[in-house]
């Protein structure tokens, strides 16, 4: 199946397009591209029903909670095992099984500092397979995958697409938590982040004109909309990840200057025996040796501590992924206490 959805240049600007704005009409969308709305549309729709790009819906940022980074250690033959038990929680933000000095990486987030060390005493200790257990909380995330570009536009045709949207602002770590209404619009975009307001409005029994209006929280940032392919179609097929300690007075200003860096997916600072975690999409395993070496140089200061690939991946923001990263199902994200999230598949 996987063979006969590959994707073609055309199929790659639109994904491009809808990286940088992802409810954009399909008359934008087509007239940058050069193509008709319809055809872009039924594209996109061919893309989104083979898994092989999707758009995820996810909390702007996990304010008013605990956000961590758990390292786990497993029995042989356990990792996939594991990564997909806790995929399908959806305090579990993304999880990946790994080829370096741990087995699965999982981002977690919790209502509050007791429940987060709930979640590491007890639902992480008692999932079957799983050896041992470093949790790292995280600082600040400086960028994660919303900023990253397919790089198919040129640069005219993505200053158009960028013109037509204001770009959500960073939410502030004080604001507050999410509402119950704007949980409620995460669960309702989660499969379909461009569903017409009438069926946002359908789904969630109020107005089209409220269903416009609580839509607002995604302009004003408190809920973000990501555009995704599987890697494999992207031209960067190696997923890498970097453990890193920097000088505690230089952290923010290297995170800063790192998240410009094309191949960076993700820069998150945090407590624990790193303080810097980086995320990377290359084109080979040479160029992630490539990248640390060019990494030294610029950034002497900057100390790898551990280097990792990704084997498999299982989830990624909320949406659930086979072993070639396609988009099989979806487990919205929601860290409320005592919150059941029920799997799409």
């Amino acid at each position: 199946m996987h063979e006969s959805v590959a994707m073609d240049d055309v199929d790659r600007k639109i994904v491009h397009a809808l990286q940088i704005a992802p409810r954009a009409p399909w008359n934008l969308v087509g007239s940058v591209i050069g193509i008709d709305p319809a055809t872009a549309a039924r594209r996109w729709q061919r893309l989104n029903d083979t898994g092989v790009a999707w758009i995820s819906c996810y909390p702007g940022i996990l304010t008013g909670s605990d956000y961590f980074l758990a390292e786990l250690s497993c029995e042989p033959g356990m990792s996939v095992d594991v990564a997909t038990a806790l995929a399908r929680d959806g305090n579990v933000i993304s999880v990946n099984v790994k080829a370096g000095g741990h087995d699965v990486l999982a981002e977690v987030g919790t209502a509050n500092p007791a429940e987060s060390v709930r979640y590491n005493l007890d639902r992480l200790g008692k999932v079957p397979g799983i050896r041992s257990i470093r949790s790292l909380p995280v600082v600040t995330v400086y960028s994660e995958g919303s900023h990253w570009r397919l790089r198919a536009l040129d640069r005219e045709a993505e200053a158009t697409m960028a013109g037509a949207v204001r770009e959500p602002p960073e939410v502030p770590v004080s604001a507050p938590p999410l509402r119950d209404d704007e949980w409620e619009m995460v669960h309702c975009l989660a499969d379909n982040p461009r569903m017409p307001l009438s069926e946002i409005a359908e789904r969630l029994s109020i107005s089209p004109s409220t269903a416009r209006r609580r839509l607002g929280v995604v302009a004003a940032g408190r809920i973000r909309l990501r555009c995704e392919l599987a890697r494999t179609q992207s031209g960067w097929p190696v997923y890498g990840t970097f453990f890193a300690n920097c000088p505690a007075d230089r952290v923010d200003a290297t995170a800063r200057a790192l998240v410009k860096v094309p191949e960076v997916r993700a820069v998150i600072s945090l407590i624990g025996p790193f303080n810097l975690y980086l995320a990377l999409w290359l084109r080979s395993v040479v160029h992630m040796q490539e990248f640390e070496s060019q990494l030294n140089v610029k950034v002497p200061y900057l100390s790898i501590a551990d280097r990792s690939l990704v084997l498999r991946p299982v989830k990624q923001m909320g949406q659930l992924l086979d072993e070639h990263g396609w988009r099989i199902g979806s487990v919205p994200i929601d860290i409320r206490l005592d919150n059941e999230v029920k799997t799409t598949i």
